[in-house]
């Protein structure tokens, strides 16, 4: 019994991370329990210092999101893309384009609480990410809801989960930046 226990974890977790969902796993959620308070108050420290630094304008595209959620999104995004040796620059543009998407949901909801629990209701029939995306940009344009959203761009999000991504390096040590020189 001891050893199917073991094979059956072990299937588990070969599985997530198959599908690029690390962060799903065991050790994953308890990584990302233990990262997100200290990357929270990182956060908030961020939005409140009041030296003009690099990036400064990029706090107005995160200004409608809880800090616990940039935090939560910022953990699994990187322990996911971690797992599968992505370049920073594409993480960070992944990370950027699931707050976006938040940001983007958010004001929906805020501009049409009437219609937002059938969107809702629609998202949460689908699987994975990006089908979410798509179907919730489907529904709100068929409803005429939300057309005056733009979206970020590359150089938006990718500087958006820069910021988030320094800033969980910063302040969890959950992760080290490096560089690769291939080829050479």
């Amino acid at each position: 019994m001891r050893q199917l226990g073991k094979e059956r974890f072990h299937s588990l977790i070969n599985k997530l991370k198959a599908k690029n969902q690390e962060s799903q796993t065991s050790y994953g959620i308890t990584l990302s329990k233990g990262a997100i308070p200290p990357l929270c108050k990182g956060i908030q420290k961020w939005f409140e210092s009041s030296t003009a630094g690099y990036n400064k304008d990029i706090a107005k595209f995160l200004v409608d999101v809880p800090n616990e959620v940039l935090a939560d999104l910022t953990c699994r995004v990187v322990l996911d893309c971690i797992s599968v040796n992505q370049p920073l620059t594409a993480t960070a543009i992944k990370l950027g384009s699931f707050i976006e998407e938040e940001a983007r949901l958010r004001a929906l909801k805020k501009s049409n609480p009437d219609k937002w629990n059938f969107i809702k209701s629609s998202m949460e029939s689908r699987v994975g990410f990006k089908y979410k995306k798509y179907s919730s940009r489907s529904l709100t344009k068929r409803l005429n809801l939300q057309t005056e959203w733009e979206g970020w761009g590359k150089d938006i999000l990718c500087r958006t989960g820069l910021v988030l991504i320094n800033l969980l390096q910063k302040h969890t040590g959950l992760v080290a930046l490096s560089t690769i020189i291939v080829g050479q």
